[in-house]
């Protein structure tokens, strides 16, 4: 049976409910059909439109009074929460800036998915940072022996969301050359979109580097430092007055017991 807006219900959806109120399709609702005694349950059912909602976001709902009142208690608020893609991915290893002497790069990334659905995701390394040409563009859908959950072992892709992903790439890449990375996620049983992708981060092979290090050496590297009397080229960075500073962004410094302050 159906009901038009505004009119009284004619059962109760809630095993709680003792009386009957109205079915709402707007602001504001009509008046209690029945007289409403304390102990009294009344339920109203909301036919709701969103507009204008974000993805992956968790919304609430309660009723109010038509001045905007609170009622004077709230025991549960109905929840809904708007399917989208995973949050871009947070990139871990290679961290920014990286030089290294391995060259079949091994990184490390993660990410949510706000309705807790599994993770396939895509990686891309490019000496170009407009990944226009990319050297290796794998994802753990079709090449799943490359990637790894170290959180769970035990899982396999799609992975487990807000656990700890290694992909090892099947590429060998060139010596001393400056490489970009990054990853995007998709949830294939949610959704089923991508996300964007994460900002880029750098990392340059150096096969006579015996500990990862803080290295820049392009000039977008250096762009991304705060510089004083300086300027960046395609290659590097210059002084543009007799003297000039160079400060980079923070570090995360971590401690450990072997390896550099980046812990490896």
């Amino acid at each position: 049976m159906s009901v038009g807006d505004g009119n009284t219900l004619a059962t109760t959806t809630l095993a709680s409910s003792t009386v009957l109120g109205t079915y709402e399709e707007r602001n504001l609702s009509n008046f209690p059909p029945n007289d409403l005694l304390v102990g009294d349950i009344s339920e109203w059912d909301w036919a709701l439109e969103a507009y204008d909602v974000g993805l992956n976001t968790n919304y609430c709902f309660r009723m109010v009074r038509a001045d905007g009142r609170e009622l004077a208690t709230y025991t549960n608020y109905p929840q809904l929460v708007t399917v989208g893609p995973p949050n871009v991915p947070t990139l871990l290893l290679h961290f920014d800036n990286e030089r290294t002497a391995v060259f079949n790069s091994v990184l490390e990334f993660t990410s949510i998915d706000i309705a807790g659905d599994d993770i396939h995701y895509e990686v891309e390394i490019d000496d170009d940072r407009d990944f226009s040409s990319p050297e290796v563009n794998r994802d753990s859908a079709a090449n799943f022996l490359e990637f790894e959950n170290l959180t769970n072992p035990s899982d396999k892709a799609p992975f487990n969301s807000g656990q700890r992903i290694r992909f090892t790439s099947p590429t060998t890449l060139s010596a001393s050359t400056t490489y970009y990375w990054r990853v995007r996620a998709s949830d294939p049983d949610g959704s089923a979109v991508d996300s964007d992708w994460s900002a880029p981060f750098s990392f340059t092979t150096d096969g006579s580097v015996t500990v990862s290090e803080w290295y820049q050496t392009t000039g977008h590297q250096f762009g991304s430092n705060s510089l004083t009397s300086m300027s960046t080229t395609s290659g590097g960075v210059s002084v543009s007055a007799t003297g000039g500073a160079v400060t980079s962004s923070a570090i995360d410094f971590s401690d450990a017991s072997v390896g550099n302050a980046w812990g490896r």
